[in-house]
């Protein structure tokens, strides 16, 4: 009775107590014959073996070149001559199938299933289950990442990591083709060490904890499948067996793995309301809600306003937590640090990248500095511990407000003029973030007379001053009849605004004129539009106007003989007096409201909507 075999002289697989080897189908124990094989049983067994022999090495040489569906024609080449009994002899291609490790069809999945089942994946980590490992086994060797739960997404426990197959199974060849047909089950004429690349095999899967994701790239290759088969034993795994030339494991892969894993909580910026008597409450205004991926994710953009505080450097901080909550009291996912003009509405740009990492940004001029990741909890407690329980705002620079009203004209026109004014004024006071920083002046001008020519005779003043003050002269005033029917001392007035004691840094200037008529010339038009008497001309008042950073805004009561079609010298020089205005700075006495007026003057006043502030706010405790 022959002794029992070790190893599948095939396949050099160990196949002890077989009667065939589990791997190439060998028969090792057949049925007894009585006496000695023939010689002609011998040599019928001998070329079987061979035969068998040069399947098994054809085989692996075609799967080790790529076969099927990704073959290398010439690596194929070069891998068949390392089979037994040379290359001659060859499997043909089409006869190559690779058998699921559940005895299935074969199945080759793309890189869309590898992102579904990333995804289902993921998603699935838990508190009790917030770990998953995906292993990649590729024909240079294996490479694992380690996703986690995440508190608001899954992320990454440290880098992709990767070994080499040479670094894995010291006993592979160093040459780099023979090895390729080793790992592919490939023997040749030089023989390996079957048991000890076993062994190593075995131990060259990754530590594992929790559910893996096995990608497997060399489908069918023997020793890679040996080491699949160990990570199959340790617990639940999706297994994809997948083309040799894709890797879905590198710094960019498991980007775009980390990308398709969806928000577990809504992310949001850390604002403040306050509430009556100036009380502070946090909140967090909604920017990506629980569910967005960052694959998917657009853009967004938030409305906010910066308190009105001495201080220009504000925080954006994002954190997880439903809209309107209190902010969580875990780490900020980020922070920036940003200066921006207070007492002002800004928009802010927000992007979901794959970690749940959240890009910040704020207009191109304005300079932010993003708190890189270990600083993240230190900024944001600081932060925290600057919030006051109340806010009051701070002195910052206001706005010089001035009027030019003319007010010769038919008496309703007039009214509506002042009744503008005061409308104006009256809604700054009431919107403005800090109303006692504005201050208003009324220039109200008449017509010349042929025995007092003066400005200070023409034109009616209320120098720069409170609104209840400016109010009040308002209310003074009254209409007059032109003199003239084609010029009003505009100059004169505007000669005044030059005057005016504005504030010349910080504080936003603007001057608004509001009448029919232009200005008188310098040189003589006849009766109804006489040259001034002082010989003020409007253009130098103008300049020195914009010069001094007065923002100029016309309101314009649009007599007839302005219209295009009179073409005299009278229409052409109305309209181009009020023209230079600009498109933007004239607006249409007839249609203009104050809140019109107030949008045009872009006088910093508070919005009528509410906008959460960004944080700090200073003030007191």
């Amino acid at each position: 009775m022959s002794a029992p075999v070790q190893e599948c002289p095939v396949c050099l697989r160990d196949a002890r107590d077989e009667a065939a080897c589990p791997g190439c189908g060998w028969t090792l124990r057949g049925d007894r014959v009585l006496g000695h094989p023939t010689p002609e049983q011998e040599r019928g067994f001998a070329a079987a073996l061979a035969a068998a022999r040069r399947e098994v090495d054809l085989r692996a040489a075609l799967l080790a070149a790529g076969y099927p569906g990704h073959g290398d024609p010439g690596l194929l080449g070069r891998l068949r001559g390392f089979a037994r009994g040379g290359p001659t002899a060859g499997l043909p291609v089409e006869a190559l199938t690779v058998e699921d490790p559940a005895g299935e069809d074969p199945v080759t999945h793309g890189e869309d299933d590898v992102r579904a089942a990333a995804a289902t994946a993921l998603d699935r980590l838990t508190g009790d289950h917030d770990r998953l490992t995906a292993v990649e086994l590729t024909p240079e060797g294996v490479r694992a990442a380690v996703f986690t739960a995440g508190e608001v997404c899954a992320g990454l426990r440290g880098p992709v990591t990767g070994r080499s197959w040479r670094d894995l199974l010291p006993a592979l060849p160093a040459d780099d083709d023979l090895r390729r047909f080793r790992l592919a089950g490939g023997i040749g004429d030089t023989r390996p060490d079957p048991a000890l690349l076993a062994a190593q095999a075995d131990a060259a899967a990754p530590a594992t904890d929790g559910p893996v994701l096995l990608l497997v790239r060399v489908p069918g290759w023997a020793l890679p499948e040996r080491v699949a088969a160990r990570l199959r034993e340790r617990g639940p795994s999706t297994e994809l067996r997948l083309p040799p030339t894709g890797r879905t494991l590198t710094d960019d892969g498991v980007a775009a793995l980390l990308a398709i894993a969806a928000l577990r909580r809504d992310v949001g910026l850390v604002v403040a309301d306050t509430g009556p008597g100036g009380r502070v409450r946090t909140a967090v205004r909604r920017v990506f809600p629980a569910g967005t991926t960052a694959a998917a994710a657009e853009p967004v953009t938030l409305a906010v306003r910066t308190p009105a505080v001495a201080s220009a450097e504000f925080t954006l901080a994002v954190v997880a937590g439903a809209a309107d909550d209190e902010p969580a009291h875990g780490g900020p996912l980020a922070v920036t640090r940003a200066r921006l003009r207070p007492a002002e509405e800004h928009r802010v740009d927000f992007t979901l990248a794959a970690g749940a990492r959240v890009g910040v940004r704020c207009a191109d001029d304005v300079t932010a500095r993003h708190v890189p990741a270990a600083g993240l909890d230190a900024e944001w407690a600081a932060t925290r511990a600057a919030v006051p329980e109340t806010y009051r705002p701070a002195d910052v620079p206001g706005a010089d407000l001035a009027f030019a009203v003319e007010l010769g004209g038919a008496r309703d026109a007039v009214r509506e003029r002042l009744a503008l004014v005061a409308e104006t004024v009256a809604l700054v006071d009431a919107e403005h973030h800090a109303p006692a920083s504005v201050r208003y002046a009324v220039l109200a001008y008449l017509d010349h007379s042929a025995t007092r020519t003066d400005p200070g005779h023409v034109v009616r003043a209320f120098p720069l001053g409170a609104a209840a003050d400016c109010l009040e002269f308002l209310g003074t005033l009254t209409p007059a009849n032109p003199v003239y029917s084609h010029a009003a001392p505009v100059e004169d007035a505007l000669l005044l605004a030059v005057r005016l004691a504005w504030r010349r840094t910080g504080a936003h200037r603007a001057l608004v004129v509001l009448g029919s008529r232009p200005p008188h010339p310098t040189e003589d038009l006849g009766a109804s539009a006489p040259r001034c008497p002082r010989r003020v001309g409007e253009g130098a008042q103008l300049r020195a106007l914009r010069d001094l950073g007065v923002r100029l805004v016309g309101v314009w009561d649009r007599p007839d003989w302005t219209r295009p079609d009179h073409n005299d010298r009278f229409g052409r020089r109305g309209r181009a007096f009020w023209n230079r205005f600009g498109d933007r700075g004239l607006l249409d006495h007839r249609t203009t409201t104050a809140p019109d007026l107030v949008r045009g003057l872009d006088v910093r006043a508070r919005a009528p909507e509410p906008h959460p502030l960004l944080l700090p706010l200073g003030g007191t405790r």
